[in-house]
C-alpha cells in the first residue's frame, strides 16, 4: 500500500475526538488528574479503564500505518523534515504555552496556594537530564512541577520512530520484505495472530503500567510495529478479519473478568496492580496486555472487513452529493485532529477547574465539562490556528 487508508483517518479522528470526554472522565474517576470532583464516579472510573485498554494503542497501530504510507512516497531526509515540522515543532509550541497551565491550576486547587503565574513559569521549568527512558526530561528535585502532560504521546512516538526507523527501512528492501512474508504467514496460523500479545503482555507484567494512555511506554513499540506490517501486507489484515470475533468474545470476557478481579482483590487505596509486584497484580497486568491486542484484533479486524466489502461492492461507485459532503468533513477533521489533540486537554482542566466548584450533579458538571471543551477546542482550532499560515506551522499543519 502506498496511499493513506481514509477508514483509519477516520477512526483516528473519532478517537481522537472522544478524548474530549475521556479526559473529563477523569476528572471524576479514582486515579490523579489535575483538577478532581469531591466525589468519585464509580461508573466513569471503570470506563476509563476499558477505553484505555485500546485508546491509545488503536492510535499507535494506526501511526504505524502511516509511517509505511510516508515511507513509500518520501525519501529519509524528507520523511524527517516532516517528522520534525509535523511533531517536534508543535510539541515544544504546546509545552512552552499550554502545559504549565495544567499544572499551575492543580496548584491552585489548594485554597493556600497563591502565588502567581509568572513565579510559577520558571519554577515549572526547572528541569533536568536523566537517562528515564523514554522522558529524558524530569522534573528538578527542588520543584517537581515539570510534566509533559498529554504531550506524552507526541514524545513517544517521535522517539519510537527514531528507533524504529531502521528497521523499517530495511523491511521495505527485499530482503526485508521476505522477512514481513514470514511474520505475516506466521500470524495467518491457526490462533497465531494471538501469539503477537505476548511481547506486549510481558512488557506490561515485568516493568508496570504507567500513566501514558494507561500502558507502559514500551508496549507502544509493538503497536507501532503491528501497524507498519498491516501496511505492509494485506495479508496481516486478512488474519485479523479471521479471527476478528474471537477476538471481540475473548476481549469482552478478558475484560469482565479483569474488572471483577480488580474491584474484588484490589481495594482503593491498597495494593496498587498496575505498579506492585505480588503475584495477582503481575497476572492481571499479564491479562490486561493479551485482552487489549484481543481488543485490537475485534477493532482491526472489523475495520479490514467493512474496507473489504466497501471495495467489492464500489467497484463502479459513484459518488453523491453526501458521500462528497462526507468526504470535506473527513478531509476537515483529518487537518484538524493534530491541533485539537495538542489543545483539548488545557481546556478540559480550565472548565474543570471552576465547574467542579458547582453545586451540582456529578453528570451535569461532567455534561457541561465536555461539551464546552468540545465547542471551545473546536472554536479554537477554527479561529486561532486554522486561518493563518503561521499558526499552521507552529500547530503541525500543512499550508493551506
Amino acid at each position: 500500500m502506498t496511499a493513506r487508508r481514509r477508514d483509519l483517518d477516520v477512526v483516528r479522528e473519532l478517537v481522537v475526538g472522544s478524548l474530549v470526554f475521556f479526559h473529563t472522565a477523569r476528572i471524576f474517576d479514582d486515579m490523579d488528574f489535575y483538577v478532581k470532583n469531591v466525589t468519585q464516579d464509580p461508573v466513569l472510573s471503570y470506563l476509563v479503564i476499558l477505553v484505555a485498554l485500546w485508546g491509545m494503542p488503536l492510535i499507535f497501530t494506526i501511526a504505524g500505518f502511516a509511517i509505511w504510507c510516508s515511507l513509500q512516497k518520501r525519501s529519509v531526509a524528507e520523511f524527517a523534515a516532516e517528522r520534525f515540522q509535523r511533531l517536534c515543532i508543535p510539541l515544544v509550541v504546546v509545552l512552552l504555552l499550554l502545559v504549565p497551565l495544567q499544572t499551575y491550576f492543580r496548584l491552585a486547587g489548594d485554597p493556600a496556594y497563591h502565588e502567581s503565574y509568572i513565579h510559577f513559569l520558571p519554577r515549572f521549568f526547572d528541569v533536568s537530564f536523566s537517562m528515564a527512558f523514554p522522558a529524558f526530561l524530569t522534573a528538578s528535585q527542588e520543584t517537581g512541577l515539570f510534566q509533559t502532560s498529554h504531550l506524552w504521546f507526541l514524545f513517544d512516538l517521535i522517539l519510537f520512530t527514531l528507533l524504529l526507523l531502521p528497521g523499517f527501512l530495511y523491511l521495505r528492501q527485499p530482503a526485508g520484505q521476505k522477512l514481513v512474508e514470514r511474520c505475516v504467514r506466521f500470524s495467518s496460523g491457526p490462533w497465531t495472530i494471538f501469539l503477537l500479545a505476548l511481547p506486549v503482555a510481558m512488557i506490561e507484567a515485568a516493568f508496570g503500567t504507567e500513566m501514558s494512555g494507561g500502558w507502559n511506554d514500551l508496549a507502544y513499540i509493538f503497536f507501532i510495529v503491528y501497524g507498519f506490517l498491516l501496511a505492509a501486507d494485506e495479508r496481516f489484515g486478512d488474519a485479523l478479519i479471521s479471527y476478528r470475533k474471537r477476538g471481540l468474545a475473548m476481549a469482552v470476557a478478558g475484560t469482565a473478568g479483569g474488572l471483577a478481579a480488580y474491584a474484588v482483590f484490589f481495594a482503593p487505596g491498597h495494593v496498587d496492580p498496575l505498579q506492585s509486584y505480588d503475584t495477582g497484580s503481575v497476572i492481571l497486568r499479564f491479562v490486561k496486555g493479551f485482552v487489549g491486542w484481543c481488543w485490537l484484533v475485534a477493532i482491526l479486524g472489523s475495520i479490514e472487513y467493512a474496507r473489504k466489502r466497501r471495495r467489492a461492492k464500489n467497484t463502479a461507485h459513484q459518488r453523491t452529493g453526501r458521500q462528497r459532503l462526507l468526504d470535506r468533513l473527513e478531509r476537515y477533521a483529518n487537518e484538524a485532529v493534530l491541533p485539537f489533540y495538542l489543545l483539548h486537554q488545557t481546556v478540559i482542566v480550565a472548565f474543570g477547574f471552576y465547574v467542579v466548584r458547582l453545586h451540582a450533579s456529578g453528570l451535569l458538571k461532567f455534561l457541561i465539562i465536555s461539551l464546552a471543551s468540545l465547542a471551545t477546542t473546536w472554536l479554537l482550532y477554527e479561529l486561532l490556528i486554522r486561518r493563518t499560515a503561521p499558526t499552521r506551522f507552529l500547530f503541525g499543519m500543512r499550508p493551506e
